[in-house]
């Protein structure tokens, strides 16, 4: 189990997907300069050991988006879930989206200039499909972008306190 920074509580990495390499940096406080930069850790799944402090989780992959995770870390132990996303998706999506874009901008472009054409020219005629694709390569980027993200899940020890579900009553007597 290695120990980047020191002796100090479990952290524990799995990945859902594909296996990513992490990284970890300690974060400026008042009391302690920042690291200069990343440590890698390892490749998941991992348990490494961090003290107490705000730490930067950094995720990387071949063919996974990257992520990152801002967390503080106290004396209990840490559980995280790396649910990797698709690099590929990713970059299809802000090309889906960038081709959208013009698209809507474009058509917006011709509505409002002015034309030295034939009054038979029907701007209608090119306007309409520039915006319905535009804005369907818009949606459809915007999707797969939000699709190809990777996250990672805090994997939290449950909070005691009453079952979920339960009603909470409360009576008044005068």
């Amino acid at each position: 189990m290695p120990a980047p920074f020191g002796p100090g509580a479990t952290v524990q990495v799995t990945s859902a997907g594909e296996a990513v390499s992490i990284f970890v940096a300690r974060v400026a406080t008042d009391e302690m300069p920042p690291d200069q930069a990343y440590t890698k850790v390892g490749r998941t799944p991992l348990t490494f050991q961090l003290p107490p402090g705000t730490y930067r989780i950094d995720v990387q992959g071949v063919r996974s988006s990257h992520e990152s995770l801002l967390f503080e870390m106290r004396s209990d132990s840490r559980r995280l879930l790396v649910r990797t996303g698709s690099e590929g998706m990713g970059v299809t999506g802000t090309l889906l989206t960038a081709v959208g874009v013009l698209g809507v901008v474009g058509a917006t472009v011709i509505l409002v200039s002015g034309t030295k054409q034939a009054e038979n020219f029907n701007k209608a005629a090119v306007v309409v499909p520039m915006y319905i694709v535009g804005g369907v390569l818009l949606g459809v980027g915007i999707g797969l972008t939000v699709a190809s993200k990777t996250h990672i899940d805090d994997q939290k020890p449950p909070v005691p306190g009453p079952p979920r579900g339960a009603a909470i009553r409360m009576g008044f007597a005068f």
